[in-house]
């Protein structure tokens, strides 16, 4: 994907979803992903505001997009896992992303590279 493509994910992420997903993402200068563990069900929300992150897209390798975020409701009430699969769906289809969907998340590829894949 191009910068431009980037920053269409980015934007439609911020403005059409109804949370930010958190991700782990590739970059090509890197041997490892960052975060290197990746939770599919996280407590916290993506910062996809970061500027270090999107000033210069063209190193993304890929990121890997959770499709849920866990709620905590208090110390005698179980969380709740609430999932954003069918509107992350949606939106990358939309804007035709290239991608691999998962059980818990959705990779997308800025350069394909089939060795690369976790």
């Amino acid at each position: 994907m191009n910068s431009t493509a980037w920053n269409e994910l980015r934007g439609a992420i911020t403005t059409e979803l109804p949370w930010a997903p958190a991700y782990q993402m590739k970059s090509l200068l890197c041997d490892q992903p960052d975060p290197v563990d990746f939770d599919p069900t996280p407590c916290y929300y993506g910062d996809w505001s970061d500027p270090l992150i999107w000033h210069d897209t063209s190193d993304i390798e890929w990121m890997r997009l959770s499709h849920c975020c866990t709620m905590h409701r208090g110390q005698l009430i179980a969380p709740k896992i609430v999932s954003l699969e069918a509107e992350l769906r949606e939106l990358l289809e939309k804007i035709n992303a290239p991608r691999t969907y998962f059980e818990d998340s959705t990779m997308i590829f800025g350069y394909i590279d089939p060795s690369s894949r976790p």
